[in-house]
């Protein structure tokens, strides 16, 4: 499992200054961005021949977040596919977990846009936070 701490910002909050539930998505793709660069391999993903949508998010809010608290952010691979895997980010604030989301990703070719198969390469950066 990846790990990382970060601030909630006033601009990931809404008018009651509670996290808003769009806010979820993003922080689980920066926690994915920030494992890439942590080793190194940030370059595969953004210049590779391949394509890494997310085509399936889920979430869930068991407590109010707010400007200012600090999350402790994990990150691990829940599932690899052929052609997908799923990413579980978990965010906990002083030991209790807060929010968690699920994102779903495929590998697609960049000229077809068509599914291919999770090279080895990407499996096993992957394989790293399983």
């Amino acid at each position: 499992m990846f790990r990382h701490k970060r601030r909630i910002f006033l601009r990931e909050t809404d008018a009651t200054g509670r996290i808003y539930f769009g806010a979820i998505i993003d922080l689980c793709v920066e926690t994915f961005e920030r494992f890439l660069h942590s080793i190194g391999q940030l370059d595969v993903v953004m210049k590779g021949d391949f394509l890494l949508p997310i085509v399936h998010f889920e979430g869930s809010c068991f407590h109010p977040l707010q400007v200012g608290d600090i999350l402790e952010i994990g990150l691990r691979c829940s599932h690899i596919g052929e052609t997908s895997f799923h990413l579980q980010c978990e965010m906990y604030n002083k030991n209790v977990l807060f929010t968690q989301g699920k994102t779903v990703h495929v590998m697609q070719n960049k000229q077809s846009k068509q599914k291919q198969k999770i090279t080895k390469k990407l499996a096993d950066i992957i394989n790293r936070i399983k």
